[in-house]
């Protein structure tokens, strides 16, 4: 496409924007899914999709409208087909054991040559794996902009407040997060060892379990740009962390886990005999129920999978007298040509530190991948970004997530890098969007704001789970808002206002 075409189709679409710090390996080229999904759905969704990064941080920007019509498609599939979904996720599953065993493939090269072959195949395994994984984010619009106006059709009679919960009853997964796991499991630890932590004695049984505990979910703390491997030592700072509390306490929050998911299924089953739903709205709840599920089993994947592309950066450099970190930072092609050639992108990698670099997809039949890429650097792509990104006018105004209360006043932190920031507990956490690695942070937090998200978000299930207040997807918290100002968070309209 031509980029006055490309300014053309982006004035008539509206955008959803997410974004967070990463590096290039860890997100550019999977995210080609967007306009190569439509493969795997077998018609095109996406006509075009904008990927930009700068310094060590990206943005993901897709058509609104369209993630919008292909959760339509996903709903009408289901409605002739109760096993469509599951269908695509154990194909998915079959995807990962795929590019898992490339993996190993890789460890064992022994040329360049061999390092290149799959590295690639790799990537490319990974982003087939995505494709129905980035498909499932289109519950995100129709969650935060459509399902309270489907509820409300039906069931006029309910307050806003009843038609929160019944929302959030019928759309949380009925099986615990990963993270939740880790938690639950890491309690279990804490009590059973309590007065050994209490005491720092690391006795061979308590490092075992801490050992294990590392094993399954080492990875909890990732992100796309930094990668937190973390160890039994980790684990066990954590404990003592813990056990400042009473042990009371700690097996209080266990056997609320422990219960979460049999409450959660009573209270399903006790709305579904309370009101009169149709098959429709019953149908709507389940699918964002079941893209909930899936999003969290593709976030714990991702994180793992970031850690092993590192790891093969770090292979691919060490042969080049070059850190993983750095190789990291190339594009795909650039980490071609190094291993063949052994040319480094020196140049075009100090530019990608100060200027933003745009990559445009769109769809083309004609082509190998059955897309375009196309790359746009400087002013033009300042002019891309513009026109995506929304600015920061008008009232912070976004969607209820969780509201204990009906207002709360607290002190504004805005947060984009977990591992580049400390959080001062009590304040009200503003950011783009919330990750796993964030969870340590929404502990200490009185109350969350996102620029992003729907109700099946990170932040909106983590923030329900923590009882504190969310409000998502206001689009331009992190721009209007600054650290330090007191805002007042309306629960009741979803307004953040700065109180002076």
């Amino acid at each position: 496409m031509r980029f006055n075409d490309i300014l053309k189709e982006i004035e008539e679409h509206t955008w959803w924007v997410e974004e967070a710090p990463c590096v290039v390996q860890t997100i550019i080229y999977e995210l080609t899914c967007f306009v190569s999904m439509s493969r795997l759905l077998k018609q095109p969704f996406f006509s075009l999709s904008v990927m930009a990064m700068k310094g060590d941080y990206f943005w993901e920007v897709t058509p609104a409208d369209e993630r919008h019509k292909l959760y339509l498609y996903f709903f009408r599939q289901m409605k002739k087909n109760k096993s469509y979904i599951s269908q695509l996720m154990e194909l998915t599953d079959k995807k990962k054991v795929a590019y898992w065993a490339i993996f190993d493939k890789f460890k064992a090269c022994k040329s360049n040559q061999e390092l290149w072959k799959y590295y690639r195949k790799f990537m490319e395994k990974y982003r087939d794996w995505i494709e129905f994984n980035a498909a499932i984010e289109c519950v995100d619009v129709f969650s935060s902009q459509y399902l309270e106006e489907a509820v409300r059709k039906e069931l006029p009679e309910l307050a806003r407040e009843e038609v929160m919960e019944l929302t959030r009853v019928m759309i949380t997964p009925k099986e615990l997060s990963f993270m939740e796991k880790e938690r639950f499991e890491l309690l279990e630890i804490c009590n059973e060892h309590y007065d050994n932590v209490r005491k720092q004695q690391k006795t061979i049984s308590l490092m075992q379990k801490l050992e294990q505990h590392s094993e399954k979910y080492y990875f909890v703390l990732s992100n796309f740009k930094t990668i937190r491997n973390l160890g039994a030592a980790d684990f066990f700072e954590k404990c003592l962390e813990e056990t400042q509390n009473t042990k009371q306490k700690l097996q209080d929050e266990a056997n609320s886990l422990k219960n979460k998911i049999s409450k959660l299924k009573k209270a399903e089953l006790d709305a579904k005999s309370r009101y009169n739903m149709s098959s429709d709205l019953l149908l709507h709840f389940q699918l964002c129920e079941i893209f909930g599920t899936c999003i969290d089993k593709r976030k714990a994947n991702m994180m793992k999978t970031n850690k092993a592309i590192m790891d093969m950066c770090s292979r691919i450099g060490a042969g080049f007298g070059i850190t993983g970190d750095k190789v990291s930072r190339y594009t795909l092609n650039e980490i071609r040509v190094l291993i063949l050639d052994g040319v480094k992108p020196t140049k075009e990698l100090n530019r990608r530190k100060k200027e933003a670099t745009v990559w445009v997809y769109s769809i083309d039949t004609n082509a190998k991948e059955g897309y375009n890429e196309q790359v746009f650097k400087g002013k033009d792509a300042e002019q891309i970004l513009a026109k995506v990104l929304p600015k920061a006018e008008g009232e912070i105004k976004g969607h209820v997530a969780s509201a204990p209360v009906n207002k709360i006043v607290g002190k504004v932190q805005i947060i984009f890098d977990t591992s580049m920031q400390e959080f001062e507990k009590g304040n009200i956490l503003v950011t783009t969007m919330t990750r796993p690695d964030f969870v340590p942070l929404m502990r200490k937090a009185a109350a969350i704001v996102t620029d992003e998200g729907g109700l099946t978000c990170h932040a909106a299930i983590i923030s329900r789970e923590l009882g504190i207040p969310c409000i998502i997807g206001t689009r331009i918290a992190t721009k209007a808002l600054k650290d330090g100002d007191t805002i007042e968070m309306d629960l009741r309209k979803g307004v953040v206002r700065q109180v002076k």
